[in-house]
């Protein structure tokens, strides 16, 4: 952002708090806080992010229904999220359970199946980031791949799954595991940083250069293409009837195999064990394999390290 684009962006904010909602339509009311609070957001201005939470609440009385009550709901959050700027994490956020309220309530109206795909992806992926800062990545996950369900193409819930992935990687001890979160944390920062990828805001740029950086360095540890080869995600039916495959596709459906697996989505190989050998790693475990810091982008998310920085025989640690 310019000098003058930051003094233009300051100017609307001030307008925008003269102005107000008093007085004003909720169609209007509603449009006059969602630029208020993106403007203020992109300048982390706390004043003007305040002003915007007493708007909602006031929005709030007013009982306003519909789509407007769901684009309240997700605004709200985002302004709530500004008392976050510049802190550090703590384990108690009642901030951080104020977002997922309101946003979860906004993914939850029953409505939200007919808002606009973009909308409803920003909804959900908001959801799964929130959800990430928590701690609480294996339902992050699951948000990230419910938005590339409505749009396969959105690129941040793509970038997010491709780098939590990535980290969950490092938490893993069986090589085989290791390798296929690594494959498809591959597979998703490809589809994120192909041109067909739909990409929201300008700041999105950050997350895809991390993306980027962490798509070559898992190219340099990995047989991407050996793996892909071996079509990974889907495991031999050894089932011994129709009632048991049945029953483990509800199981696979429901997300209830207790194992790494599991997390990656409703993929097959849940139910077994992936089909190749750890050996497609193309480094031995000898061999140092660093993780740099430039990629360790997305804090409260469990990587491995070891001291020297090899990725295999690591501990565990969270980081702050």
């Amino acid at each position: 952002m310019t000098d003058q684009e930051r003094l233009d962006k300051n100017a609307l904010c001030d307008r925008l708090i003269k102005v107000g909602i008093a007085g004003r339509s909720d169609v209007d009311a509603v449009e006059i806080a969602g630029t208020l609070t993106s403007t203020a957001m992109a300048l982390e201005r706390k004043d003007a992010l305040a002003c915007a939470c007493a708007w909602y609440e006031t929005l709030a009385k007013r009982v306003v229904l519909g789509e407007l009550a769901i684009l309240i709901d997700y605004n709200w959050a985002n302004a709530i999220s500004g008392e976050r700027f510049g802190t550090q994490w703590q384990w108690e956020q009642r901030t951080l359970a104020r977002e997922i309220f309101y946003l979860r309530r906004a993914v939850g109206h029953e409505k939200f199946a007919q808002a606009p795909n973009t909308f409803r992806c920003m909804c959900l992926n908001n959801v799964g980031s929130r959800l990430r800062v928590a701690g609480r990545v294996i339902e992050a996950l699951d948000c990230w791949r419910r938005v590339l369900e409505v749009e396969p193409r959105f690129g941040m819930s793509l970038c997010n799954r491709a780098l939590m992935l990535y980290s969950y990687a490092g938490a893993l001890e069986d090589d085989g595991h290791r390798a296929l979160f690594l494959w498809m944390a591959h597979r998703e920062a490809s589809a994120a940083l192909a041109p067909t990828a739909i990409y929201t805001a300008a700041r999105d740029e950050v997350t895809k250069l991390s993306t980027r950086k962490t798509k070559e360095w898992i190219e340099s540890v990995l047989d991407v293409e050996g793996i892909s080869k071996a079509n990974p995600l889907v495991s031999e039916d050894v089932a011994a009837s129709e009632e048991e495959r049945e029953y483990r596709r509800w199981c696979l459906y429901n997300c209830l195999y207790i194992n790494p697996l599991n997390d990656l989505g409703r993929y097959s190989v849940a139910d077994g064990e992936p089909c190749f050998h750890s050996a497609t790693l193309s480094q031995s475990r000898s061999k140092k394999i660093s993780v740099p810091n430039s990629l360790r982008v997305l804090s409260r998310v469990l990587i491995s390290e070891s001291e020297n920085g090899n990725l295999s025989g690591a501990t565990t640690k969270v980081l702050g």
